[in-house]
């Protein structure tokens, strides 16, 4: 499959090379990668915009990555995820989704730009410069993630944020 790259050329780490079914977003740089992805800062040449674009792997065919199958079930599941947040101001905004037609093929999800730097990127800055967090930034912060997961419906908890318990636990006496 003939793939379309970004005017500054590809072939570096942070440089992507994108099927022709994306040439409507042209890669400017890698901000970061997962299990199951790797997202971009592009520009948007319909919208005239900066979006963040996320490449869920098919079978990698744009590139012997290491990145885990993503099916198009994931892809539907995190589309869903972040249309039922819409409107939640600490969530991306999701603008559209391209979908190829082969199921082995990359799916890529495109949001809105937040930004480049993220909490982790925040602490670690912090932590390069030697700065500790002082207790009223740490309140802050943990306010700030709270309001965050108090304004996503519970049906979309991961389970490792589901506060209530698994299973049944007795103690000793009772």
């Amino acid at each position: 499959m003939a793939a379309s790259t970004s005017r500054s050329g590809g072939g570096h780490r942070n440089q992507a090379v994108w099927p022709k079914y994306m040439a409507r977003y042209e890669p400017l740089e890698r901000l970061g990668a997962g299990m199951n992805g790797e997202v971009f800062k592009a520009w948007d040449t319909k919208e005239n915009r900066i979006v963040a674009v996320k490449r869920l792997s098919g079978t990698g065919t744009t590139g012997g990555d290491d990145l885990i199958f993503s099916g198009l079930q994931e892809v539907w599941r995190e589309c869903r995820c972040l249309r039922t947040c819409d409107g939640i101001p600490s969530v991306v905004k999701l603008l559209d989704k391209v979908v190829p037609k082969v199921n082995s093929d990359d799916s890529f999800i495109i949001m809105e730009y937040a930004g480049r730097l993220n909490l982790r990127g925040y602490m670690q800055r912090r932590a390069q410069r030697h700065r500790r967090f002082s207790e009223a930034e740490v309140c802050r912060i943990m306010k700030e993630l709270l309001e965050g997961v108090n304004s996503v419906p519970t049906s979309r908890y991961h389970s490792t944020l589901d506060p209530t318990p698994k299973r049944s636990r007795s103690r000793r006496g009772e």
